[in-house]
């Protein structure tokens, strides 16, 4: 459940990072932080976490989740975008996703929990 947004942006990036950082600094075992990034192409431009409206006015969304290291999902939708756009989006995405899954690692070690051995 989303408890509250501003209702200009959809939180389901919000949501797959937020959780990620809520397992990083638990006593959950995981191999890695994930981070998750919205990109839409809007007048012929990348705008990465687009607002709704720009997302209702673009000609292609992506939504994009992934590692320090790669990109492990993409979903979206377009209309005729050529796929070295669609293929620069997921770079522009995965760029945005390094830094915040390294902040999360940044957090988790700072007051994180010790894993639990499994």
């Amino acid at each position: 459940w989303v408890m509250s947004c501003d209702k200009m942006h959809l939180p389901s990036t919000l949501a797959v990072t937020s959780a990620s950082a809520a397992m990083a600094i638990s006593e959950i075992p995981m191999r890695t932080t994930v981070a998750c990034v919205r990109v839409a192409l809007v007048d012929g431009e990348m705008v990465v976490n687009p607002t709704l409206a720009q997302v209702e006015n673009s000609t292609m969304e992506l939504v994009v989740s992934g590692t320090r290291d790669a990109v492990v999902m993409i979903e979206g939708e377009a209309k005729f975008v050529p796929e070295d756009r669609i293929v620069e989006a997921v770079r522009i995405a995965h760029d945005h996703i390094v830094p915040i899954t390294q902040a999360i690692e940044a957090f988790a070690s700072a007051i994180g929990k010790e894993k639990a051995k499994l």
